[in-house]
């Protein structure tokens, strides 16, 4: 968590340059927000269904620091961020396809995009996803 955050440090200031330079959007590629939301939805019912969070124990240290106290803590983390981070990285591909072909601000969105990928996103679902993979957070059957 500490390079993340030391890597925002570093780039904000670069980004808020950039920004300012080059006002325009036409090159943004925005986000299918209809597809998303099928995909969360199709994902939400099917993570939920699954039968093994009948075993699922989540008192993990810093549970109120972090906000995952209960296994709908956890199922919000999952079907928030995971969803969005499929889709902002399928748009993250583009702009990469985008910088490859030709030159211009596509670089710039590419370089927004992966740090809004990785410092939202990611750095919110990370938690979830160590905790839950830990073996001490789940009972014996």
């Amino acid at each position: 968590m500490s390079r993340l955050y030391l890597d925002y440090l570093l780039l904000v200031g670069e980004l808020s340059k950039l920004h300012a330079q080059r006002g325009s959007t036409s090159n943004l590629i925005h986000a299918d927000v209809a597809k998303e939301g099928l995909l969360r939805d199709h994902f939400t019912e099917r993570l939920q269904s699954l039968p093994c969070w009948a075993h699922f124990h989540p008192k993990i240290p810093f549970s109120e620091l972090t906000g995952l106290r209960t296994l709908a803590d956890y199922m919000n983390s999952f079907t928030l961020h995971l969803p969005e981070i499929y889709e902002e990285t399928l748009q993250a591909e583009q702009y990469a396809k985008r910088l490859l072909a030709d030159s211009g601000d596509s670089g710039d969105y590419l370089t927004v995009s992966l740090e809004h990928l990785g410092r939202n996103h990611i750095s919110f679902v990370l938690q979830a996803l160590q905790w839950a993979a830990d073996e001490d957070t789940w009972r014996d059957q």
